[in-house]
Order: structure tokens, then sequence, then C-alpha cells
């Protein structure tokens, strides 16, 4: 019986589509570690904080120098910020302030070569010119003497059009015209039937998307024409957040979490992220655990979909194949000092490619090997360890047969590196052989031993004889970038004539 494992149903754990079909994911790579933060030379360092709370990268409008802009804490919740420049060479290190013990996500709005950072959690909102440190933000008095300016308080922010939206307890308020963000009054407010949670433009030129506590509301552009706000608010009923970060928007879909996966705010479609409910060998266990609720975590987006972080697991979600993949490191790169990949940032090189902040490092999807630690002049080459990738497939079978599995085989195309099976407590492994009638060429160009080889897809049969009610079949494939095939085969025999008994 062949199985199609590529399907949006199936469970991917470090396995999504690549340029090379179905694949397993690329290495992390470590840029910098929490260890890194506030010292003179940032690689292999011992600093003081400890963990990364969020970042996000901006490029300069004068230069098109990329700046990365980094918060961390110490143990004492103080928080810091940093600025490093596109090598992740450090430019500013400085102090903000006490944070709240409840940590609350962060947003950023940059409008006009300016930057907005705030959170509920932040002691004053953070203003501050690309490549510059970022100071508190004061309200600025308007031009227009009748109307005085707001206070500025902690909450969030957004850019909205050519305006900075921010918003506070129940209220959105939008800055002036003009190219001053922290001049914020009252004919630019708006308030709401909850709490705002989440506010962001839907795609270029699109509606402001506002979640609150009792609904969801959009507001058109066109509303900003002048120092009062004229625009039509609609009402989604159909949805409320939780908390904040519980909705994203990326590439035109605005997508919320709720208790059992997530939910198309526009369509009110819903879609389960994690459906594999049988033991697991080769896998972690993923989702909300026993709270069963996806709204206790957080929905960053990225330009191809978005990140979905709960309990320590990252599920990347990929718009184009529909495919939602488990992100997380093996033991021995948590052990090395790597943590879960539980994602609260995402920066961007000069490039555009999406580098990824997680509570302890700074990862790179690159290559086909981990790497905890960076290369420093003590140790150009640290240590790496092998990713391996996961899939979880739910077989459809009718519990009165009680199949015997004989055979599974899987494909992969990477030689030397092992391809594993597993149902109902029978493990099996094989290692993927060289390509056939293909040339090995030994050179010592890559080392002594190592040996360049081509690639092709190989097949390996798994025999076992193990009776199952239902056989959920879980697959792992070793080796970073593997190519995967797209489908595997189960042999199975029937309950025979003479069985004499369950």
């Amino acid at each position: 019986m062949e199985i199609q494992i590529d399907s949006p149903s199936t469970e991917y754990h470090n396995v999504y589509d690549g340029p090379i079909g179905l694949q397993t994911r690329n290495g992390f790579v470590t840029e910098l570690r929490i260890e890194d933060v506030g010292v003179a030379q940032p690689r292999n360092a011992s600093g003081t904080q400890t963990d990364f709370v969020y970042g996000f990268s901006v490029e300069s409008a004068n230069t098109g120098e990329v700046f990365h802009y980094i918060f961390t804490v110490t143990a004492t919740n103080i928080l810091f910020a940093s600025v490093f420049d596109s090598q992740f060479q450090p430019r500013a290190y400085y102090q903000i302030g006490q944070m709240a013990a409840d940590l609350e996500p962060f947003s950023v709005a940059v409008n006009y070569n300016q930057i907005i950072v705030n959170s509920a959690s932040l002691p004053y909102p953070l203003w501050g010119f690309i490549g510059g440190t970022l100071v508190r933000a004061d309200r600025v008095e308007s031009i227009n003497p009748d109307t005085p300016a707001l206070t500025l308080f902690p909450g969030r922010v957004c850019s909205f059009a050519d305006r900075f939206a921010w918003a506070y307890a129940n209220q959105v308020i939008f800055n002036d015209p003009g190219t001053e963000p922290r001049t914020i009054t009252a004919p630019n407010a708006i308030s709401f039937g909850g709490t705002v949670l989440d506010l962001f433009q839907a795609g270029e030129g699109g509606s402001l998307i506002v979640v609150c506590t009792d609904a969801t509301y959009a507001i058109p552009p066109d509303g900003l024409n002048g120092f009062q706000f004229q625009g039509v608010v609609s009402r989604i009923p159909g949805y409320q957040g939780a908390r904040s970060n519980n909705a994203a928007t990326a590439r035109g879909s605005t997508l919320g979490l709720v208790k059992d996966g997530i939910i198309d705010i526009s369509s009110f479609r819903k879609r389960q992220l994690s459906n594999y409910r049988q033991r697991r060998r080769l896998s972690k266990p993923v989702g909300p655990d026993a709270s069963g609720d996806y709204r206790n975590g957080t929905m960053l987006a990225t330009d191809e979909g978005f990140i979905i972080t709960i309990n320590g697991k990252s599920c990347l979600l990929d718009l184009d194949s529909g495919k939602a993949t488990w992100l997380y490191s093996n033991d021995a790169w948590i052990t090395a000092g790597g943590g879960n990949i539980d994602i609260v940032g995402i920066l961007k090189d000069a490039d555009g490619k999406n580098i990824f902040i997680t509570g302890t490092n700074i990862i790179d999807l690159f290559g086909n090997t981990d790497y905890a630690f960076n290369p420093s002049v003590a140790a150009p080459d640290p240590v790496g360890t092998t990713p391996d990738g996961s899939i979880c497939v739910n077989v459809p079978s009718d519990p009165q047969m009680s199949p015997v599995v004989r055979e599974i085989s899987t494909s992969a195309d990477r030689p030397g590196f092992l391809q594993r099976s597993y149902v109902r407590n029978s493990l099996q492994t094989a290692t993927t052989p060289p390509p056939q009638l293909s040339l090995v060429i030994n050179t010592s160009l890559w080392s002594a031993t190592a040996a360049l080889r081509e690639r092709e897809m190989r097949s390996r049969r798994m025999q076992r004889a193990i009776r199952v009610d239902s056989p959920d079949v879980e697959l792992t494939f070793t080796g970073g970038a593997v190519r995967l095939g797209t489908s595997f085969d189960l042999i199975t025999k029937g309950i025979g004539r003479n069985r004499p008994s369950n």
C-alpha cells in the first residue's frame, strides 16, 4: 500500500518544502548567543543577559544598511537594548529599565526613517531614528493649538498608511499628519468595546485590523485625511483575541489562534496544527499539551507565512504549500546550549532572508549541520551536530482487520545517513546506500577521509512482523537538507483463517 506523505494532513517535524522538494530542514547556525550580548567581543563570551525577548531588522532609507535591534533581559528582569549591524557586530548597548514581571509581547512601527517600539511591559514607549539608539518617547505638542497632545502610554503600536497607530486599553489613536509620530490628539482617537490586543495593517494599502477581546475590527486607510479621523469602522464578530500576538497578517492572509489550531479571520476556515495523537518514539510532542489551547502561544508573520510558537516548539506554516512543520532541535544541540526553538522575533539580513530569535540563540537556517556556538579565533570550527526530520502519518485502517505490518519502505538521497521507521514499539533502522553505478570522488580537498559523492534517491526496506489495530507510522531521516520521497510503502497481511482468538 503506497501512502502519500506530501500532504497538508501529514504532521511534519523539521521537514518542509525546500528548493529540492520535500526535505529535512537546513542546519541551525548560531549567529549570536545570549552570552554574547553586552560584551566587547561577542563571540563565545559570557555576558550577563539571560533571555532574548524581542528583535527586528530595519533598513536605512539613506544608506541601505541593515540594522538589527535586539532586546534582552537579565535575571532581575532589567531590559537592555542592543543595536547590531548586518554582520552582528555591536554598535550600541544600553539599559532601558525595569520590565513588568508578566512579559507582554512587543510591537514595532517604522515610518519616515523613525522607529517606535511599544509594549505593555515597558516602562515607557521607545522612539529613535534608524541606525541610532532608542530613547523614551515623550509627547510632542500639536501644531494645532486647539488639540493638545496626549500622553504616550505603554501598549501596542503599528504602521498604518503613512501614520503611526497607538493602542492603549480600548483605544487606538493615530498621530497627527506629518512626520512626527509622537503627536497624538483626541480627534484621532477611536474607542472599542474591548481591550485592544493586536493591531496591524493587512498588506500594502490594506485596512487596519484591530483584534480586541470582544471582536475584530477593520478600518480602511481612506479615513486618515486630516487632523480628525473620518473613516468607517467595520466590526467582524466571528473572532476575538485572548492575548497579544494571537493574530497576524502575511501576504494578504489574516490568521488568528483558536483553541484547537488556527482560523482564517476572513473566511473563518479552521485548521489543526498537530493531529498525531499516538505514541511517539522518533518525534517530540508538540502543541498545547495538557491545556489544549493554542491561544496560550504566539503568532508571528514572515514573508512565506506564519510562525506559531507554543511550549518551546515553533510551527512554520507555509502559505504556498499549505504545510505546517514543527521546528526544534535534537537533544545533542540542546545539551550544547541551544535550547528549544521558541521564536520570539524575526530578523532579516541584507537579502531579506529570515533569521530567527529564540530565547537563547539567534539562528539562521543554512547548510546541513547544527552549530550551537559561533566561530571564534580560539575555535574557528565549532563542533556541530546532525539534525533530523520526522514524519507522523495516521494510516486509515478498519480496526477489525488487525493487520500485521510486514514491511515499510522509505527513500532518501543522502548516502551514509539513516532512515528509520516506527510502528507500535517496533523500530527499524537502515542506512541510505551510495547511488547506483555512480562515481565516488576521493579527494583530500574536503578531508583526509571524507568522499565527495553524487546524490540519488535510494530506498530501504525495513521488515518486521507486528500486529496493529491502528498502523500509525513515524518516519525519521537523519541529516540536514536531505531530499525525501513523497511516499512510502506499507505492506500488511490480514488476519489468518486459523487465528484462534484476538
